[in-house]
């Protein structure tokens, strides 16, 4: 399966589809993206684990929700 996660395609990557995982591993490369996934995961309860770039820079980082600080 290919395609965004954003607003726009929440009819296919929704509340099922979300329900059904145990955990969210993303590699994104801009920060509106990962403010969305990282709502998501906070909302479902799904553990994060956050990677990507700005720039020159690395970003790596575990989100659990209400355990650890989220991204967003």
């Amino acid at each position: 399966m290919s395609g965004r996660v954003c607003p726009e395609t929440e009819p296919i990557f929704n509340d099922e589809f979300f329900g059904g995982l145990h955990c969210v591993l993303n590699a994104i490369d801009n920060v509106e993206a990962r403010r969305y996934v990282d709502q998501q995961c906070v909302f479902f309860g799904l553990p994060l684990l956050e990677s990507g770039t700005l720039g020159t820079k690395g970003n790596v980082q575990v989100v659990y929700p209400h355990l650890t600080e989220s991204y967003s």
